[in-house]
């Protein structure tokens, strides 16, 4: 969404701020209300562009100091939500990117063997079954975050060759992309249904370097995805998310 661009009164426009008395200095009802209606419309946009100008502007068109000081209780309420809003996004960003750089190290030290990286993984079906007995089935396991309410680590493995087709995944609040991860090259981008109507995009990418070389990803631009990464033989075994990447 572009900002809010408040347009300066034209008497200010003319004369600039600095002859805001000579030129402005006859109150008006019909100036004040326009001055309100301005000033609310950019708080309700969150804009303080040509905010402070606005209120001098008011103060000088409004005979009623109790309008005055009901638009200044306003403006102070907005621009304290505004602050606190950007508190709470920084909070979330710095949260998320501890919740990568765990999740990483998480992955770099499990994926040799992700049978090892929870404790108390459970296979699929009975354990008398001829899967149990040949191995020939997935095992899935989480690792819970300390620190963030609901946040946890998971593994999904082939018991029979563990290190060769496992997924790893974390749930996230705001969207990535590979790159929060280490050096990659995106193989697709892939649009998915959004829940607003729109599309967001995935990116399914493979790590060139680091501790995750060899390992592929699938990130994604949505709020509250999963980041999913793999060995590219875990495709073979689940048809299903392999197809999600096609």
């Amino acid at each position: 969404m572009r900002p809010m661009k408040i347009q300066l009164p034209t008497c200010i426009a003319a004369v600039g701020i600095l002859s805001l008395v000579g030129a402005c200095n006859q109150k008006s009802e019909e100036n004040c209300t326009k001055a309100q209606t301005v000033i609310r419309q950019a708080l309700a946009a969150k804009t303080t562009e040509g905010l402070t100008q606005w209120r001098e502007y008011a103060y000088k068109q409004c005979a009623d100091k109790a309008v005055l000081s009901q638009l200044d209780q306003e403006i102070v309420t907005a621009q304290s939500q505004v602050a606190a809003d950007k508190a709470q996004v920084a909070q979330a960003e710095q949260q998320q990117q501890q919740v990568l750089n765990l999740f990483h190290q998480f992955v770099a030290s499990g994926h040799a063997a992700p049978e090892h990286s929870v404790s108390g993984p459970s296979c699929e079906g009975d354990e008398r079954s001829e899967a149990a007995i040949t191995k020939e089935r997935f095992c899935n396991g989480n690792r819970p975050l300390s620190g963030v309410a609901g946040a946890a680590f998971m593994v999904r493995y082939w018991e029979k060759h563990p290190a060769e087709a496992a997924r790893f995944a974390v749930r996230l609040s705001n969207p990535t992309k590979c790159d929060a991860l280490g050096a990659n090259r995106v193989l697709k981008v892939i649009s998915a249904p959004a829940t607003n109507g729109a599309s967001v995009n995935r990116y399914y990418c493979e790590f060139t370097g680091g501790d995750l070389n060899g390992l592929q990803a699938l990130a994604s631009e949505a709020n509250n995805a999963d980041l999913y990464v793999f060995t590219p033989k875990y495709l073979e075994h689940d048809p299903a998310f392999a197809a999600v990447l096609k």
